[in-house]
């Protein structure tokens, strides 16, 4: 059975982390045993092939299938973060030993939040734990969403423009070819006509004969341009453009002449051609390999279509180009097709390197966290402060000395001041009690707001610049329609990143995939980050409203120990209220996979117009390894983004409940509020600790006997303070004499003045004076010492009050009266 509090929500994440190391290590083990049996292992990149499709319905399932293996992949990678993120959380808790040995040398430390500030003041043990477990979430989610990816391949082809005759003619011997590829691109580049016009014919030859015999698939002008206005053509190959009878250009046409082509037999008649490949050098300016589909009236349109504002898959172009009644990219009007059909071919791949590193960084965060629960902490004598509860009721058991006298001292007091400094000792002076309601933002440091929101901007920056760069040189429209048809994570020749791109071999493998998959999830570790940051702020405006609420109503502390007792509450299972811990986690894990649709690896293997393997050349690519980005996946991840952080400010400008000053997660003023006399609570044998308790003004609190020692305090800061003005005494109740002070500084004492100053307002003055009776006042300013009974120095020891945690009454502070 595991144990209660935080050692169980710490040793349920270890049965998680111990199921996820298990699905990883079963999963590599289950695939090089597939490997081997089968032989399978891709001679291209080194990867492990565990499922293959020939099919177009094969290829769709393995898609969606790498599509919810990744929705999977994120969600495993979620639970190791969060239960990452809970140990260190718990590792950089501080004790009570550490608290005390902090605030002996004037020192705060953070309570109930994830801490970095903590980690100079912990001991060495936890500190290494906490160092393992941060640095090896960085890797893990650099690498995690890329071990498993999909390939598939994507056809090179001839289209031809023929003839009705020239299906049914018995051989192509008086034909002539001519290739018409350089006149669709920018620029005349001969080095592209590098393949044989013989070879061009034979091909040709064998078109026709499958016409003849029915192997081709006839398609409509509509269809054929939907068919193959695609930058990866799977589904067909080679294509005749069939049009009316005796339309074949003549070798003299001016926009097919040139001088360096070869035209056998010297004929007249051409059957003209375009060999469409995916080019290296695709960019902006360069048309890409379905060019050809747009073209209206043969090659004079090819300038218009090489403008870096259109490309002929963009919706727009494409409803264009099926309406227009003279379909004609070859120079005469198509009437219909006959394509030579063939079956895509896919791959869903796994790469054992990466998930050896993933297995190895799986174990190493297990093993850590199993650490983290059962060695980094004396759990019976010295346990962690997980949560404000935790400290209070370590405060109000054994009270901190140090920290008596200064009740309303806010969390951002105590940041903003330095321990070898005159700012500390100013703290410790009685406090006007400020009645307004603060918002929720002004519980974070402004160091951690700082952090969590520039990293944010950096991202949401980086992720909207990234697009951008892209888009500027991404051929057609880049509208929002335009974008929303490139897809969503999906692949697209407008949408690579062709600096990358890489031949076919072992020497564009391993090396070429680990290095983009790197590449690609740079954005999962920026993520990873974000959350890290953004958990932590949340929990601190979450501790500060929960401690408000102790000013609203009386309930019992909620803690981190296996055993609550009397009438204390469990803490919570990921420090935050499940209506807010729970949303989280889902929107981490909606955003990483967000972030995997949006920039990702592409391994495409080229098929060549013979039906072969393409082994590439200089300026064609056999084998694409790089990275694509789907501008719309990355919209979303930035309007995510953005909801997040409107949803983070929306909440910071909340106001809390009451004026109850702002602990946050200082020990120094979560210790200040917890020095209610004990004697509040009589003929119980219970702990105050363990009692329903409520914030506020404590009633007859310097009377008391435990109050003792906090007057001793209040008594030397206060006459230390009237030291610094020139004053000889100072009378509270039992805090001296006041006949050698100013008048000013006097009547300051007797209301428990913070400053204690001559120069005082007269304003100020006025209105203390005319709360003091005549007689009082004549003395006073005679400056003549007017002996007091007790009853009248009780009542004026009652003009500064004290605000604690008490499980006896206590009413709200008075706004503007002094307390200690």
């Amino acid at each position: 059975m595991l144990p209660k509090g935080w050692q169980g929500s710490a040793s349920l994440f270890c049965i998680f982390c111990t199921l996820v190391f298990a699905v990883n290590l079963g999963v590599l083990i289950w695939a090089v045993q597939h490997s081997r049996q089968n032989g399978n292992a891709d001679d291209d990149d080194g990867a492990i092939i565990l499922r293959e499709g020939s099919d177009d319905s094969a290829c769709t399932e393995i898609q969606t299938l790498n599509r919810w293996a990744h929705l999977v992949i994120n969600l495993l990678s979620t639970v190791l973060l969060s239960g990452s993120n809970y140990c260190m959380q718990c590792l950089s808790a501080p004790t009570r030993s550490d608290i005390d040995r902090s605030h002996a040398r004037a020192r705060w430390l953070d309570i109930g939040v994830p801490s970095i500030h903590n980690l100079q003041h912990i001991p060495r043990k936890r500190l290494i734990l906490w160092l393992i477990l941060g640095i090896s979430s960085l890797p893990l989610h650099l690498l995690y969403n890329s071990a498993l990816f999909t390939s598939t391949s994507s056809n090179n082809y001839v289209a031809f423009g023929v003839d009705s005759e020239f299906p049914t003619i018995q051989n192509t011997s008086s034909s002539n070819y001519a290739d018409i590829s350089y006149l669709l691109r920018s620029g005349i580049v001969t080095s592209r006509l590098d393949v044989p016009i013989n070879d061009m014919a034979k091909l040709a030859d064998r078109l026709r004969q499958d016409a003849n015999e029915g192997r081709l698939v006839n398609l409509t002008k509509d269809e054929c341009i939907r068919a193959y206005t695609r930058t990866f053509q799977s589904t067909y190959r080679n294509v005749l453009l069939v049009s009316d009878p005796d339309v074949n250009r003549n070798i003299t046409d001016p926009y097919l002449y040139y001088s360096g082509l070869t035209i056998d037999n010297n004929a007249t008649d051409l059957v003209t051609y375009v060999l469409a490949r995916f080019y290296s050098d695709y960019t902006c300016g360069q048309s890409q390999a379905f060019s050809w589909t747009c073209g209206m009236n043969g090659t004079v349109q090819t300038g218009y279509l090489d403008q870096c504002d259109r490309s002929c898959d963009e919706p727009q172009i494409l409803r264009q180009t099926e309406a227009n009644s003279t379909w004609a990219p070859l120079g005469p009007k198509v009437h219909y097709c006959l394509a030579e059909a063939t079956q895509e071919k896919c791959k869903l791949q796994f790469s054992a390197d990466i998930a050896i590193a993933v297995v190895v960084l799986n174990f190493v965060k297990l093993t850590m966290m199993l650490l983290t629960v059962f060695v980094a902490f004396d759990t019976r004598n010295d346990p962690p402060l997980l949560t404000a509860g935790d400290a209070v009721a370590s405060f109000l058991e054994k009270p901190d000395h140090s920290a008596k006298a200064v009740g309303l001292v806010s969390g951002s007091e105590i940041r903003s001041t330095h321990s070898d400094s005159s700012e500390y000792t100013k703290i410790r002076q009685p406090t006007r009690y400020d009645a307004r309601r603060r918002r929720w933002a002004k519980a974070v440091s402004t160091r951690r707001w700082l952090v969590c929101l520039l990293l944010y901007i950096a991202g949401l920056a980086t992720a909207a610049g990234y697009p951008g760069t892209g888009l500027n040189s991404m051929l057609g429209s880049k509208s929002l329609s335009s974008l929303w048809a490139v897809g969503f994570g999906t692949v697209s020749g407008r949408t690579l990143v062709q600096n990358s791109a890489v031949a076919s071999g072992k020497a564009g493998g391993a090396t070429a995939l680990i290095r983009n998959a790197l590449t690609a999830n740079i954005a999962q570790l920026i993520l990873s980050l974000l959350y890290f940051t953004y958990n932590g702020l949340f929990t601190c405006m979450l501790l500060a409203s929960e401690w408000d609420s102790y000013a609203v109503e009386r309930k019992g502390l909620r803690i981190s120990s296996s055993q609550p007792r009397g009438a204390q509450r469990s803490g919570y299972f990921l420090q935050l209220p499940y209506r807010f811990s729970l949303p989280l986690v889902i929107f981490s894990l909606l955003f990483h996979w967000l972030v995997s649709q949006s920039i990702f690896v592409v391994n495409i293997t080229m098929i060549d117009y013979t039906g072969q393997s393409f082994p590439g050349g200089s300026n064609n690519i056999g084998h694409l390894l790089t990275l694509g980005y789907s501008p719309i996946a990355i919209i979303f991840s930035i309007a995510l983004g953005g909801c997040l952080i409107l949803g983070l400010i929306s909440f910071g400008l909340m106001p809390f409940e009451t004026g109850m000053p702002i602990a946050g997660s200082c020990s120094i003023s979560i210790s200040a509020a917890c020095h209610a006399d004990s004697s509040c609570v009589k003929g119980d044998s219970e702990s105050i600790a363990q009692k329903k308790l409520k914030w506020g003004e404590i009633p007859g609190y310097w009377t008391s006997p435990g109050a003792a020692e906090t007057r001793a305090i209040l008594t030397e800061v206060l006459t230390s303070t009237a030291n610094k003005e020139q004053a000889t005494s100072l009378v509270l109740g039992e805090l001296g004499d006041l006949s050698d002070m100013p008048l000013a500084a006097r009547l300051l004492a007797e209301r428990g003045g913070r400053q204690i100053s001559r120069d005082l307002a007269a304003s100020e003055v006025a209105s203390l004076l005319s709360s003091t009776n005549a007689q009082t006042r004549t003395s006073l300013d005679g400056n003549e010492h007017t002996a007091r009974d007790t009853s009248t120095l009780q009542e004026e020891s009652l003009l500064v009050g004290h605000c604690a945690f008490s499980a006896g009454p206590v009413s709200m502070p008075t706004e503007g009266r002094f307390y200690a």
